[in-house]
């Protein structure tokens, strides 16, 4: 695994990326996730983003929303208020959540369900600290990868990135966030895919 000072690095170089193509790709997903933001969560509803990173994709989509923003690396969370004033930072691993039950009404995950082992631990952990529901961003496959290998990215992977451990369809992302939530609805932004979940189940105990 790359060193923690690498995972800003990694983050701005997504982001703030020079290609116009990139920038105009990445310029459309991030305006639909905006869209839906604004259209499923209250103004003055507090949002939970899991897994926030360094708050690149998150200062483009939460508004003046207040935020918890969750990510286990310290180096990067810790750059989430100089982007979005409204967030308050916690280091935390997203699959165990120091939150009650109920603790929010929605949630948010952006980037992600590919980089975890088991993706179905955050899923359920949402839906334990979600009344309402989530939404969240994969990358959607094999698009994602076939735009890596058009611009002569990760070549020797199969356009895969290093960092990611699973892979998404509008199938299999439905099957997973239904093991949780009942009602999923998915939005297709080549090469990403958007879902909006809701009615969290109880976790079986």
């Amino acid at each position: 695994m790359s060193g923690r000072s690498d995972f800003a690095d990694q983050d701005q170089a997504k982001y703030l990326a020079t290609n116009p193509v990139v920038q105009r790709l990445i310029g459309r997903w991030l305006g639909e996730l905006a869209a839906l933001v604004a259209t499923e969560v209250p103004t003055s509803s507090p949002l939970l983003d899991a897994g926030a990173g360094a708050g690149f994709s998150l200062e483009r989509f939460v508004g003046q929303r207040p935020v918890l923003a969750v990510d286990l690396h310290v180096e990067k969370v810790a750059q989430v208020p100089t982007r979005v004033p409204t967030a308050q930072p916690l280091v935390s691993d997203v699959t165990r959540l120091p939150l009650p039950d109920r603790a929010v009404a929605w949630a948010t995950s952006i980037e992600v369900l590919e980089h975890l082992p088991r993706p179905e631990l955050l899923v359920a952990e949402l839906a334990r600290v979600c009344r309402d529901g989530v939404i969240v961003s994969v990358p959607w496959e094999p698009w994602f990868k076939l735009g890596n290998l058009a611009r002569g990215k990760n070549l020797r992977r199969g356009g895969n990135d290093p960092e990611h451990l699973g892979a998404f369809g509008p199938t299999s992302l439905t099957r997973l966030l239904r093991r949780s939530f009942e009602h999923v609805t998915i939005h297709r932004r080549v090469p990403w895919l958007l879902a909006v979940a809701t009615g969290p189940r109880a976790a079986e105990r």
